[in-house]
């Protein structure tokens, strides 16, 4: 295998799993053999087909194009290892450090970090999303409370004013009504009184019915009587059939006697 089947090879390993890669010029590509992108990250790679252990060279190279290419991580993939001096400067660099057969392992804890950041990500607007319609709904539950504590208001109100002109309409009634039991009182105590006067007239003007059967009876039956006492008789006959001729005859309202 050539060095550019080599390249080639990480470039399909990555794409593989997911990731999008191109691959730079022969020359001038400031340390980068391929360009992989996985949504919002970035990896530059050094290819290194050496049958020896790679040195300090190629994490140089590595860490020069992940500054140039502003990219998340750097990568050296290698045929075989890597010497102890390239291990070190990996380790301060940043640098990873993996054999091609390795490369899956790496690629897909890169991707996993990627796709936790995705997820919280979601997780974050998620959130967002949901405090937002929270707080619209808090927001139309105090409006609708607002308004059927205004509206409960309202009717109570109204209820108030109901029950005030019911008020005013039974005293007004009830005024009404005594205003009327007066007038009728009056009426009948004017007609009584007025009855009374006729009747005392009446009796006054008819006495004269009483007495006057009394008075004949008196000057025709004493003188012709044998004895005093049956004239006293005749007498007090007389007084009876002229006083119930006064109580039950002439005494009737309407009689017009």
């Amino acid at each position: 295998m050539t060095g550019l089947a080599f390249e080639r090879a990480t470039a399909a390993a990555f794409e593989n799993l997911g990731w999008t890669t191109k691959l730079t010029q022969a020359s001038g590509d400031f340390g980068a053999d391929v360009i992989a992108h996985s949504g919002t990250t970035s990896i530059v790679i050094q290819c290194k087909y050496y049958k020896d252990h790679v040195g300090l060279s190629a994490v140089q190279q590595a860490f020069t194009a992940q500054r140039h290419f502003k990219a998340d991580m750097a990568i050296v993939v290698a045929r075989s290892g890597f010497t102890r001096a390239a291990k070190t400067l990996a380790e301060s660099t940043g640098v990873k450090l993996v054999r091609l057969s390795d490369l899956k392992r790496h690629c897909e804890f890169d991707r996993s970090v990627e796709a936790a950041r995705a997820r919280q990500e979601h997780e974050a607007r998620e959130k967002a999303r949901k405090e937002r319609e929270l707080a619209a709904t808090r927001e139309r539950r105090a409006r609708e409370e607002a308004e059927a504590r205004e509206r409960l208001a309202r009717q109570a109100r109204e209820a108030r004013e109901r029950e005030a002109a019911a008020a005013r309409a039974r005293a007004a009634a009830e005024e009404e009504w005594r205003a009327r039991q007066a007038r009728s009182d009056w009426q009948d105590y004017d007609k009584a009184v007025g009855v009374f006067e006729g009747k005392r007239e009446i009796y006054k003007a008819r006495w004269a019915y009483f007495l006057l059967p009394v008075i004949l009876a008196a000057a025709i039956m004493i003188p012709m009587t044998p004895r005093p006492g049956l004239g006293v008789v005749f007498l007090a006959a007389a007084a009876g059939a002229g006083l119930y001729w006064f109580l039950f005859v002439v005494s009737k309202p309407g009689t017009g006697r």
